[in-house]
């Protein structure tokens, strides 16, 4: 259905309201009629288009929530780690992921000798901790969609994780 909210018109102000669901668009012709107390001919039918219109949602995935290694432990690589990718809800399903970003704090970085990266299409995280670090890392993965921002959509979606780089003893 195009409305969660049916649209209905306030006899007082003269306001239309009416709500679509999520992911809902289309055309609806709506009749309204007005009428008044005054006796005879008192009512007047008029009928009006509401077009809901299309807008892009975000890209979704599902990722875990954070990955340990340990110290000096050289190049690490999770195979899948972001999985059920997709650029947004069933009827977007021509749209496609362009790109995947990892970002982080500056005062992160120095925990890496190789900053954390996930390879588009494979969605595999490669990385490699600094020498000797030690600590952990808030990484935020932006994912971006070709479906565009036009009528208010959203192309760009960010989840976080956290790489968590254990000491050992040597």
């Amino acid at each position: 259905s195009l409305f969660a909210l049916p649209p209905a018109i306030d006899p007082m102000t003269g306001d239309l309201t009416f709500a679509a669901p999520n992911n809902a668009n289309g055309v609806s012709t709506v009749l309204a009629c007005l009428k008044d107390t005054g006796g005879g001919t008192d009512t007047t039918c008029k009928t009006f288009s509401i077009m809901v219109m299309a807008v892009n949602q975000p890209p979704t995935a599902t990722l875990p929530p954070s990955v340990r290694v340990g110290q000096n432990s050289g190049l690490h690589q999770v195979q899948y780690f972001l999985t059920n990718v997709m650029p947004g809800p069933s009827n977007e399903n021509t749209q496609v992921i362009t790109s995947v970003t990892c970002t982080m704090a500056s005062v992160s970085q120095a925990l890496f000798a190789a900053q954390p990266v996930i390879v588009l299409g494979t969605y595999t995280l490669s990385f490699s901790p600094a020498i000797d670090a030690v600590g952990s890392a808030v990484v935020t993965v932006t994912l971006t969609d070709n479906g565009g921002r036009a009528n208010g959509g959203m192309d760009t979606n960010a989840f976080t994780f956290t790489i968590e780089i254990i000491g050992v003893n040597q």
